[in-house]
């Protein structure tokens, strides 16, 4: 009996054993998956997907969202439960879960619609990832510490990696200077992003590698996406800047009024840059002329009263569900004037040849008028889809440069450049397939170029385009590739119609543990400006004369990159490597003439290619500071063409860095403290080269309830001197150095304010890609 009692003991453990093992097995054999999209049809990542029992509403198990939106969880019973799926920003979506058999459950495409309350997207934004890699964009999401750090969407896409902002607000996105910025995809130019609320700006999409669709000479996009909002009602707020000092007059006013009716959404704004600063002005040049060194020395000290006036109006229509139309224009009168005195010193073999005095008074003023049209219809297949674009752009300048020396002699330069162009454009796209999307259009675009002083100068061109685009979106591969077709007919001298071919290509590999690899290559054009087509010669200075090239070709530019980012704790990081290569570039020649005179004139001089790495990124090392750096690392080999080696240039290979970061430290009481800090090396080029000073900033401000906000900046203390601008050239038998020197107090101190108000919610903005930019310098530097 002992023995038979230890045996039915073991065969119960036994028994019990295999029922444990059992159960563990059975825990994974039903598997339960989907997929997560959002309205526009974009996957949501991270979402949280949770399991509850139907009877008592308890947790059984949760998961996540990949990248692509993707879901999978595992269940070990059978019964009748429910699935939660939630992410901020969204609203909540629930649905029932029968599981009668041990089969696996595919619950298909699950899609989210925004969340309406805004107060609710405030609380939460600061919990979002900090940005998502798309095959043809990086999307940064914003949050409430960002937004609390800006009082303008300038000062809020400073808080974005790669983007980098000057001293007068001219933005620049990894190098790349000629950016198209949009709005909810409508255009915009710099200036108007001074006007946004930063409490109203959802998210940033930055297009490095713009597709076929966008005009050839564009070299990088920032779209600004708004937060969607239904409810009618009045908005607007008012921005201003207070120096301390009448030394340095720095302020970027604006102001803005919105009002939402029914359909309609009407919005006028202004935007103002007021800026006055002392400038010490350097000029060396040395040359050697029939065996004797020349030396000649200019020094200017002279005052920048820099002013301007953009005032902003638009309206949205929504005229139905299917279409919509958009109207926007500005008004911009400016103006930018150096005024002092000119000390001229000319050596040679270090005796005093020449030396002379003079008053300078620079007069530079212009006026920019810029109108659109554009209408959206959106056909009963979603994701299908017509747009139209009207554009029209004028710009009329007076430029006056006078030199009046003590002796009575004077040197003066006039121009009076105008331009007016008008474009029109076409896009259609369709999706084939629910991961299958393809886009075709047409664009047209005629412009006059001239200067009612100089009357013999008058240029007329006509670009039509043709494009196609292709896009498919997989789970572990997305691609995108197009061909953008340009044919233009100009006056030039010596030149006919030029057919150019722009093709581009992107691929995204979606690796596990949220990683991704990126491969983008590209061609782009950049064509003349009115200053550069000009051939007619204006005098610096008694020693220099300057005038463009009627002659000049277009410029192209290949880029091939590849980038690899990952995602950790909701920080982001990207790092990679990036060839360019621009030919026909065009670039000033300066040469030296029997008589001691810099000659200097626009042309193509030859190619510059560029090999390096990069990295950013957005990050938060602690809580309540946000870190956003970015650094790129490059090697630059010029080679000369024909007419750059007859001019005495030598190809040359040198390293240059480019580097920034912001940085955002959150306090209570809403108390922030921001830093921002840019520092690049000289920007080689063939002939010569060019650099600025480091730029850094240090500002404190304080918000009362998301509606006052007030706060404290200094740009650069401790320095009491700011190169802005400066460059070197060289050539057979000469060098030349300048540098635009801004004499500064040891802390400049700037007070700024802004005011929020609002009464109900703004309407829904129209979406659409611009195709219209500004192509007269928004700041004009003279030596």
């Amino acid at each position: 009996m002992k023995n038979l009692k230890s045996i039915i003991i073991r065969i119960l453990w036994v028994a019990l054993l295999l029922y444990q093992f059992g159960s563990l097995q059975g825990q994974s054999l039903i598997s339960i998956r989907g997929r997560i999209i959002d309205e526009q049809n974009q996957a949501v990542a991270y979402a949280n997907i949770a399991l509850y029992n139907r009877a008592d509403s308890s947790f059984i198990s949760g998961s996540i969202s990949d990248q692509e939106g993707n879901f999978q969880l595992s269940q070990t019973k059978l019964g009748h439960f429910f699935i939660s799926v939630s992410f901020v920003g969204f609203e909540s979506v629930v649905k029932q879960l029968d599981l009668q058999t041990w089969l696996a459950v595919d619950l298909g495409t699950i899609r989210l619609r925004e969340e309406r309350l805004e107060i609710e997207e405030a609380r939460i934004s600061a919990e979002r990832i900090k940005a998502k890699r798309e095959v043809d964009r990086t999307t940064f999401y914003i949050n409430s510490q960002m937004v609390k750090a800006s009082g303008t969407a300038v000062d809020l896409i400073k808080y974005v990696p790669g983007v980098q902002v000057d001293l007068f607000h001219n933005i620049s996105l990894e190098g790349k200077s000629n950016i198209l910025i949009l709005v909810n995809g409508m255009e915009r130019d710099a200036n108007f992003l001074s006007q946004l609320d930063p409490q109203g700006i959802d998210k940033v999409e930055i297009i490095d590698h713009p597709g076929a669709q966008y005009r050839s000479d564009i070299s990088a996009v920032i779209n600004i996406i708004l937060k969607e909002n239904d409810k009618r009602g009045t908005s607007g707020h008012v921005y201003g800047e207070l120096p301390l000092t009448r030394k340095e007059v720095y302020a970027f006013p604006t102001a803005s009024v919105n009002l939402s009716l029914n359909k309609v959404n009407l919005y006028v704004s202004y935007d103002g840059e007021f800026s006055h600063f002392d400038i010490e002005g350097i000029n060396k040049k040395q040359f050697s002329i029939s065996g004797f060194d020349t030396t000649i020395t200019k020094t200017e000290l002279k005052q920048q009263e820099s002013w301007s006036h953009k005032f902003n109006a638009g309206m949205d229509y929504h005229i139905n569900p299917r279409n919509q139309l958009s109207l926007y224009g500005f008004v911009n009168p400016w103006s930018n004037q150096f005024d002092g005195i000119v000390v001229l010193n000319e050596t040679v073999d270090d005796l005093i040849l020449n030396s002379r005095n003079a008053y300078g008074d620079e007069i530079n003023r212009n006026r920019m008028v810029y109108g659109s049209i554009f209408y959206k219809h959106l056909f009963s297949k979603p994701g299908s889809q017509l747009s139209l674009d009207l554009n029209y752009y004028s710009f009329n300048g007076h430029s006056t440069v006078l030199y009046q020396e003590e002796n009575g002699n004077t040197y003066d330069n006039l121009s009076d450049p105008r331009q007016k162009a008008i474009s029109a454009r076409l896009n259609v796209s369709i999706p084939l397939s629910e991961r299958l999307m393809i886009s075709a259009g047409v664009r047209e675009m005629t412009q006059r170029m001239g200067d009612a002083y100089w009357t013999a100068f008058k240029y007329q061109e006509l670009v039509s385009a043709a494009y196609t685009s292709m896009s498919f979106s997989g789970e572990h591969l997305q691609l995108r590739g197009g061909l953008r077709m340009e044919h233009a007919v100009s006056n030039r001298e010596n030149s006919s119609s030029i057919t150019t071919l722009l093709p581009d290509m992107s691929a995204k590999i979606n690796l596990p543990n949220k990683k991704s690899l990126q491969f983008n290559y590209g061609k782009t054009v950049k064509r003349p400006t009115v200053y550069q087509l000009n051939p007619n010669k204006n005098r610096i200075d008694p020693y220099t004369t300057i005038q463009g090239n009627p002659s000049l070709k277009p410029a192209t530019q290949h880029e091939l990159s590849m980038d690899y980012s990952i995602l950790v704790k909701n920080n982001y990081l990207s790092m990679g490597t990036f060839y360019t290569q621009e030919n026909d570039c065009m670039e000033y020649l300066s040469s030296v003439s029997e008589v001691s005179h810099i000659q200097t004139t626009m042309q193509n001089l030859g190619s510059i290619d560029m090999l390096g790495v990069k990295i950013l990124g957005s990050v938060k090392p602690v809580k309540h500071v946000s870190f956003n750096p970015f650094l790129r690392v490059y090697g630059v080999h010029t080679r000369g063409n024909e007419l750059a080696k007859n001019n005495g240039i030598e190809n040359r290979y040198q390293m240059a860095l480019e580097s920034g970061f912001s940085m955002s430290v959150l306090f209570k009481h809403n108390f922030s403290l921001n830093t921002l800090w840019k520092y690049n090396s000289a920007h080689t080029r063939i002939q010569g080269s060019s650099f600025d000073d480091m730029l850094y900033f240090l500002a404190l401000e304080k918000t009362f309830k998301d509606v006052f906000m007030i706060g404290i900046t200094s740009a650069i203390p401790f320095r009491k001197e700011f190169t802005y601008m400066g460059g070197e050239t060289s050539g057979r038998g000469f060098k030349e150095k300048f540098e635009e020197n801004i004499q500064m107090s040891v802390v400049p101190v700037w007070l700024k304010f802004k005011y929020s108000f609002s009464a109900g919610k703004k309407g829904k903005l129209i979406d659409r890609t611009g195709d219209f930019v500004e192509s007269t310098k928004r700041k004009r530097m003279i030596q």
